[in-house]
C-alpha cells in the first residue's frame, strides 16, 4: 500500500520519527538513573514500558515513509485532490467548511496559516478526491451521513 506525502508533511513524518527516537533514549536515560534505586522499582518499568511504546511508535511511523509516495501537487485542475484548499457546503448541518486536503499523515508543524488540514484518508476528504466545483457528493462522519457540495477549489 502507498501513502502519498506531500514534501512538507513527508518531512513533517521524519520530524515525527526522530522526536519518537529521542524519546526512546529519553526512557532509557530514566531507567539507567532508576538502577540505583534495584530493578523492581515504579521509574524503571515505567521506562521499560515507555520505550516499548515509543518504539512500537518508530515501528508504526517508518513503515509508513518506507511505503511513502512523495507527490508534488500540480496546477489546479478543478478536482478536489491532495494540495488543494477546498470549500464545502454541509448542506446536512447548513454549514460551510474550508479545509486542505492533505497527507496521509498531517503534523501540526504543516499547516497552511489558519486553514485546518485533514488527511486525504479522513472521511471528508475521502468522500470529496476528484469532485468538482458543484459535485455533490455523501459522506458518513460523526455518527450520520452528510449531503456535501464543493464550492470553491484553490
Amino acid at each position: 500500500m502507498h501513502y502519498f506525502f506531500t514534501r512538507q508533511d513527508f518531512d513533517g513524518l521524519n520530524r515525527e520519527i526522530a522526536t519518537a527516537c529521542d524519546r526512546i533514549k529519553d526512557a532509557g536515560a530514566e531507567m539507567g538513573l532508576s538502577c540505583a534505586e534495584g530493578a523492581d522499582n515504579f521509574a524503571y518499568e515505567q521506562g521499560q514500558r515507555d520505550q516499548e511504546m515509543w518504539s512500537d511508535r518508530v515501528r508504526e511511523l517508518v513503515s509508513v515513509r518506507n511505503n511513502a509516495q512523495i507527490i508534488t501537487p500540480g496546477a489546479n485542475n478543478g478536482q478536489v485532490r491532495i494540495g488543494r484548499i477546498v470549500t464545502v457546503n454541509n448542506q446536512t448541518s447548513n454549514t460551510e467548511k474550508v479545509f486542505r486536503v492533505g497527507s496521509y499523515m498531517v503534523f501540526e508543524d504543516t499547516k497552511v496559516g489558519e486553514i485546518p488540514t485533514l488527511s486525504y484518508d479522513a472521511p471528508l476528504p475521502k468522500a470529496l478526491i476528484g469532485a468538482k466545483v458543484g459535485e455533490e457528493r455523501e459522506a458518513f462522519f460523526g455518527g450520520e451521513k452528510h449531503h456535501l457540495e464543493v464550492v470553491k477549489i484553490e
